[in-house]
């Protein structure tokens, strides 16, 4: 079954590596994504060892390195499908996996098409990983245009911001639950609440 979905993808959507590096971006650059640190860190460190990398050349090893990564991940969380709840999850972990940490381009708005399957999902962890995605999202425009720009000088605050919405949702989804479970054990022990949750 895999092999055929894999196989149909090859000779329809993804004819030439370009077709599969370009996904989700049309043009050599980036937007609030993750990607945006890496580019930006290779070039100050191609700077100050005189080796002065080219943006292009950073991107596209940027790009082919985070395709096969993606590509990897898709096939791994595939296998996990058996029936409709296991497709609403694994969409779930897809389109966060897509949104955090392959696409080169993000803007808040893109999260509202991660709402539906959370509300969905049968998975409390990945269900405030979304939510908590949502609300990071936002922090894109918490910070004045004005310091972010060049981010070459302002590297610090741009780097934070783009932290705070690709990275914190991934503490949320390893931590949060476990912190929220053990929060209502100890109210409940100290009587503050009525049973735990």
């Amino acid at each position: 079954m895999c092999a055929a979905v894999l196989l149909s993808l090859r000779l329809t959507l993804f004819q030439t590596s370009a077709a599969l590096v370009s996904l989700t971006n049309v043009g050599n650059y980036t937007k609030n994504s993750l990607h945006s640190i890496f580019t930006v860190f290779g070039e100050e460190v191609g700077k100050w060892s005189g080796r002065h990398w080219n943006y292009d050349v950073l991107y596209t090893v940027d790009r082919r390195i985070f395709a096969v990564l993606f590509l990897g991940f898709c096939l791994w969380r595939i296998t996990r499908i058996i029936e409709i709840n296991d497709l609403i999850r694994e969409l779930a972990y897809l389109f966060m996996a897509l949104l955090s940490g392959f696409a080169a381009w993000f803007f808040p708005w893109y999260v509202a098409w991660l709402l539906p399957l959370a509300a969905f999902t049968e998975s409390v962890r990945l269900r405030w990983a979304i939510v908590a995605f949502s609300f990071c999202a936002l922090a894109l425009y918490a910070f004045p245009h004005s310091l972010l720009e060049p981010p070459a000088t302002h590297w610090l605050l741009f780097s934070i911001r783009l932290v705070i919405v690709h990275l914190l949702p991934a503490a949320v989804f390893i931590w949060g639950v476990t912190v929220w479970n053990r929060l209502n054990g100890i109210m409940a022990d100290l009587g503050l609440i009525t049973s735990r949750r």
